[in-house]
């Protein structure tokens, strides 16, 4: 599911971590959602994503050996996954990794749907993805290495204010 060697996570969220008695779940708050990978070196808007596969695609399903490596490289916060609701698919976008020499890699990276993805392992059913195609991968790209070269949209890359996102289900 990812370009060999290039390890996919998702970085602890700004709300926070924990859950305690009396609160509510803090990957539940509203805002902003972002996915970002490589210690922030990309920045997916998981919102706009949403709003792409919401045209009436169909889901896929996927191997459970890539659901399990998606899930073994996020931070899964357990008390989140008594109230998931594994009916909603995630999604999937295309990203691409500059190596030294010049060579282009191309990968697929689960951008929403982590915590879902985990509940159907211990459930043992099915998890379903969206696939985003290359040219919606690139409008959801917020930020990426040498952004300018590889997709050619003069996007900025971004100043590392992340303030406002919170972490995929």
């Amino acid at each position: 599911m990812a370009v060999d060697g290039i390890r996919n996570e998702s970085l602890e969220s700004d709300v926070g971590a924990t859950l305690t008695v009396g609160t509510e779940c803090p990957q539940c708050q509203s805002g902003p959602e972002y996915y970002r990978m490589l210690y922030d070196l990309y920045k997916f808007d998981v919102d706009l994503a949403r709003e792409i596969v919401a045209d009436g695609r169909t889901a896929v399903e996927l191997d459970r050996d890539d659901v399990e490596y998606a899930v073994d490289r996020c931070i899964i916060h357990e008390p989140h996954l008594a109230h998931v609701d594994t009916k909603y698919p995630g999604i999937i976008a295309v990203y691409w990794y500059p190596e030294a020499d010049g060579t282009l890699l191309q990968g697929t990276v689960l951008i929403d749907g982590h915590h879902r993805a985990a509940k159907t392992l211990q459930l043992e059913i099915p998890f379903y993805a969206y696939l985003l195609t290359e040219e919606e991968s690139l409008r959801i790209t917020e930020r990426a290495p040498d952004f300018d070269t590889i997709y050619g949209q003069g996007k900025p890359v971004g100043d590392g204010d992340d303030q406002s996102a919170r972490e995929p289900e």
